[in-house]
């Protein structure tokens, strides 16, 4: 009877559990660099709402004081005009910041039709809102 339960083994050989973890690392090596990719995209989407809730709190501002008579810059930081301030930060009071890496702040131009655009701050200075 002993002879019978030694004979009887039963479980994987090295050699396939070597296969397995090589299949494993395989498809870890296609999946984690595809996952950055959703994490540009998301920064990158939370970045353009932020700018669309920061154009309709100036045309909001601009819609109670009226339309500027000349162009005016309007840069999204701790000294913002108190009024477009309430509309746009979050519930500790701090005023949004990009999620992009190049840029710190965002910063908005209004024109005397009353016309929103909104742009990171960086170099480029890409436009965010309206989207292209």
């Amino acid at each position: 009877m002993l002879s019978k339960k030694i004979n009887n083994k039963k479980g994987f050989t090295l050699i396939e559990l070597i296969v397995v973890i090589a299949i494993l690392g395989i498809l870890a090596a296609i999946a984690i660099p595809r996952l950055g990719g959703f994490r540009d995209s998301a920064s990158s989407a939370a970045d353009e709402a932020t700018a669309a809730t920061i154009a309709n709190a100036i045309t909001l501002h601009y819609a109670n004081i009226g339309a500027p008579s000349k162009k005016v810059d309007v840069a999204i930081d701790s000294e913002l005009d108190t009024e477009i301030k309430k509309m746009i930060t979050d519930s500790d009071g701090a005023v949004p910041t990009p999620q992009d890496k190049d840029a710190s702040n965002f910063f908005a131009v209004v024109s005397t039709d009353g016309s929103v655009k909104v742009y990171y701050d960086n170099a480029d200075g890409t436009q965010l809102y309206p989207s292209n």
